[in-house]
């Protein structure tokens, strides 16, 4: 163990009189200070030293605790210090106090000489930042020696002080850290999976990123998209190309910087031999024709219907629901239609909440290149709606499609001619291709909503969603 070579030269007659004998008076107390930016180890020593006795007994040494409590928030400021009393008793000549241990959550103990035998050890924090979150216990030990080296030291003197530090921090979950897929080598389909991620403070989108443990970066036949919403975000995780038999692996990480929080993915890929070729492509091709919801999603090609909601003013507070369907402004939900020639249907419900905006939209499993709709292209996208209530503000509902967000068509308005009836809507596609959207890469195939400003208690049903030849 390495200690600092520091001392405390400190009057005679001040340890005379407090170790037995005399009068008594007052020292300038002395300090020494042990920096730790660099380096795990404590130590500061003092001079103490006493009148000679032909019949001292034990040197001994006591401290006015063994116990140091630390606490803070990850991005806050350091806990203020702490004094330690050191008491020597019996002393018969020179008594160095060192103070040792491995204390990475400690930045320096600082000894000062006070009187009677006395002297202060002041424990110093480090910043809550340099720690990982949680809490942490650690072993300082302080002893009387008879050198500035601690090469000797009397007898029995040693003492244990525990240092606690609890460094608190905002949650940080996420709903799954292990996925594997399983498939065969000629798949035409290829899987993906959504994993949630929540904290409990509110951080900027640009705070939030994923990585890789990998060292040559990330699989070519793994893609991924993220999304952010201040307290909440999901991560798309999904095969993009076909392989050959075998197993393939990706180590993944996401990461909160501020705090830091992070947590580990780990991707493991089962190829088996299939029956057919092999097929791939950078865009995957229609195979559900053209259907996305008729009393069901079509999953082969389409996720769940999701939510997406978005504050009015703060734009970085957004956030997707795919679990649980019931958010700031939207309730949505698939229900019996009670008519025989519909079945069940999406029902869209809008609370009267005015800082925030909703949509319903229904996402390809694609989630990177997107799903190839070219041969739809002289078709048209087809729905019937029935609108229950157009709202406190009497609004008409508005629908589009993307190709990867920004790329996406115009807002089409959908103007019903009466309440509480089912009316079939056609859009051409040609006039969404006209608009801007790329047919190769739909990556959203229908999104509907209330006008954006006006949407409270507006209330609809979907059914029959489909893109037709």
């Amino acid at each position: 163990m390495r200690f600092l070579k520091l001392s405390v030269l400190c009057s005679t007659a001040i340890i005379v009189s407090a170790c037995g004998g005399g009068g008594g008076g007052k020292s300038t107390p002395s300090k020494v200070s042990s920096s730790l930016a660099s380096s795990a180890s404590i130590s500061s020593i003092a001079l103490m030293s006493s009148s000679s006795s032909s019949s001292a007994p034990t040197v001994a040494i006591s401290l006015s605790q063994s116990e140091l409590n630390f606490e803070a928030d990850i991005t806050g400021s350091a806990p203020a210090p702490v004094e330690v009393t050191a008491t020597i008793a019996n002393a018969s000549g020179p008594v160095y106090i060192v103070s040792t241990g491995f204390a990475p959550s400690v930045e320096a103990a600082d000894v000062a000489l006070v009187e009677n035998g006395q002297a202060t050890i002041t424990f110093t924090p480090v910043d809550p930042g340099r720690l990982s979150p949680g809490s942490q216990s650690e072993k300082i030990y302080v002893r009387a020696c008879k050198d500035e080296e601690c090469l000797e030291e009397y007898p029995g003197t040693m003492k244990t002080i525990t240092a606690n530090y609890n460094v608190t921090a905002p949650t940080f979950t996420i709903n799954k850290k292990k996925i594997t897929f399983n498939i065969t080598d000629d798949q035409v389909i290829l899987p993906s999976t959504t994993i949630l991620v929540t904290t409990s403070q509110q951080t900027p989108i640009d705070q939030f990123s994923i990585y890789t443990f990998n060292s040559n970066g990330f699989p070519d036949w793994l893609g991924f998209s993220q999304s952010w919403g201040g307290t909440s975000g999901s991560i798309l995780l999904g095969v993009e190309k076909n392989l050959s038999p075998g197993t393939y692996t990706a180590h993944l990480g996401t990461y909160l910087y501020e705090f830091p929080l992070s947590h580990r993915i780990d991707v493991t890929v089962n190829v088996t031999s299939g029956s057919g070729s092999s097929s791939s492509s950078s865009s995957s091709v229609a195979s559900c024709n053209g259907q996305l919801f008729t009393d069901s999603v079509c999953t082969q090609e389409w996720q769940a219907v999701s939510l997406f909601e978005q504050h009015k003013i703060n734009l970085s507070d957004y956030k997707i629901i795919k679990d649980s369907l019931s958010g700031e402004i939207v309730t949505l939900s698939t229900v019996d239609s009670g008519d025989s020639s519909h079945g069940q249907v999406l029902d869209v419900q809008y609370n009267s909440n005015q800082s925030y905006y909703g949509q319903i939209g229904i996402d390809t499993v694609h989630t990177v290149d997107g799903l190839d709709m070219s041969e739809y292209a002289n078709g048209k996208l087809m729905f019937d709606v029935k609108v229950i209530s157009k709202g406190d503000a009497n609004v008409n509902l508005n629908v589009k499609v993307e190709c990867t967000w920004p790329c996406q068509s115009n807002l089409h308005e959908v103007n019903v001619p009466s309440l509480n009836t089912w009316t079939s809507v056609e859009i051409p596609i040609a006039d969404l291709v006209a608009e801007g959207l790329n047919l190769e890469r739909i990556s959203n195939g229908f999104i509907i909503l209330p006008e954006r400003n006006s949407q409270s208690n507006s209330h609809f049903q979907v059914d029959n969603v489909r893109w037709v030849k």
